[in-house]
């Protein structure tokens, strides 16, 4: 059984550059990209660039429920969860230096 390799391309220039080494190691690698509607509308730019370099089609995936919006695919699931909106910065957790998402180690 063969195996498909798929690099997620994400418009950031690490991305970009962890993909041409993939690539060069795996030339059959399919390259996807999630189009997200909030971000800038430069990285659209930067992927056609990208393909050009990569000598590669990169497949843009995008989401039809929410129209590509991660703010409101957020939203509803908030209210299907029966919460209210907040930011990720006004959890409690998250000011503390000690417990906060900023200080987590990976």
């Amino acid at each position: 059984m063969s195996q498909r390799r798929v690099c997620q391309f994400s418009c950031g220039a690490a991305s970009a550059v962890a993909t041409k080494l993939t690539l060069a190691e795996f030339p059959d690698a399919v390259i996807i990209n999630a189009f997200v509607k909030e971000e800038n509308e430069d990285n659209r730019r930067f992927l056609a660039d990208c393909e050009k370099w990569f000598e590669r089609t990169v497949h843009v995936l995008r989401d039809e429920k929410y129209g590509a919006s991660t703010d409101e695919g957020l939203a509803a699931q908030e209210v299907h969860q029966g919460k209210a909106r907040r930011s990720v910065f006004a959890r409690p957790e998250a000011e503390s230096s000690e417990c906060g998402w900023r200080s987590r180690r990976y």
